[in-house]
């Protein structure tokens, strides 16, 4: 992007009446700043992830230009007993729940997925040309971080998931979606129940 005024200061230095490099330097500027305004739209403040926005611009730019979906892959995550730490030890504590389990999210997913915080404890990874196996190792390796964390932290971090690889079985990206909702809240109705 910065090659843009470096070359119109090259050609100034050249002809003189061109009058680029301020020009240019402007363009640049607006277009750093147009970016930056996007990135700002579409990450959580707090924790740093994506945010509801960006989902839903993925979700419409994926069912708008249907791509191939076959290796998409989708983890829904919500933390258990989030509510209780709110209440008992309040919103800072809460918050900084909320931040460490981003980082540990953030350390099993790496660089290949979109970890996005749909809001209170809920969340979303998304992962493109993905395996079954390669997200029960992410879920394994995440499960194992989460109990080293738990091990040192007076705030323990539990959480019920779902996942789900797309497939001809779904009507479209959003009915994917509620799949995988509605099986991860089953989930956590199935933990709360007791066992006979």
């Amino acid at each position: 992007m910065y090659i843009f005024p470096f070359t119109a200061s090259v050609l100034e230095l050249f002809i003189p009446e061109l009058l680029l490099t301020w020009g240019s330097i402007t363009t640049v500027l607006i277009f750093s700043y147009i970016l930056l305004q996007q990135e700002l739209f579409e990450t959580d403040p707090l924790t740093g992830a994506f945010n509801r926005n960006f989902f839903n611009s993925f979700v419409s730019k994926t069912n708008k230009f249907t791509m191939n979906l076959s290796k998409l892959g989708a983890i829904n995550i919500d933390l258990d007993e989030f509510k209780s730490i709110n209440d008992t030890y309040g919103h800072k504590v809460g918050d900084d729940v909320l931040k460490n389990f981003v980082l540990l999210l953030n350390k099993a997913f790496k660089k290949k997925s979109k970890i996005i915080r749909m809001g209170g404890d809920e969340f979303i990874i998304i992962i493109e040309n993905t395996s079954n196996e390669e997200i029960i190792s992410h879920i394994r390796f995440l499960n194992i971080i989460t109990e080293v964390y738990n091990s040192v932290n007076k705030y323990p971090i539990k959480f019920s998931y779902s996942y789900c690889i797309y497939s001809n079985d779904f009507n479209d990206i959003y009915d994917f979606f509620d799949h995988i909702d509605n099986k991860m809240y089953q989930n956590k109705y199935l933990k709360k129940t007791p066992k006979i």
